[in-house]
């Protein structure tokens, strides 16, 4: 895959989550629907297995958060959406 390719995969995820962060009072979207922050929340996930080296801290940190606050919890979205920044 082409470091354009990869770019414009976080950036579409990022899109998404500023998206909505500005329909949100919110960092985590917590007071948006559930269907909507666990899309958010999978496809930010997502992007991080898919794109980020094994081993890797973004990889590691991720798996970490979720692990920690549980896979569908919303405070993971901004911290998922900051390993992509």
């Amino acid at each position: 895959m082409s470091k354009n390719e990869v770019l414009r995969q976080i950036d579409a995820q990022l899109d998404l989550w500023r998206t909505a962060r500005g329909r949100s009072k919110y960092d985590d979207l917590s007071d948006l629907p559930d269907a909507e922050t666990n899309v958010i929340l999978t496809r930010l996930a997502a992007a991080i297995h898919r794109l980020a080296p094994d081993g890797s801290r973004y990889k590691k940190n991720s798996h970490a958060a979720l692990t920690k606050f549980g896979k569908h919890n919303s405070y993971n979205i901004p911290l998922l959406a900051g390993s992509l920044a």
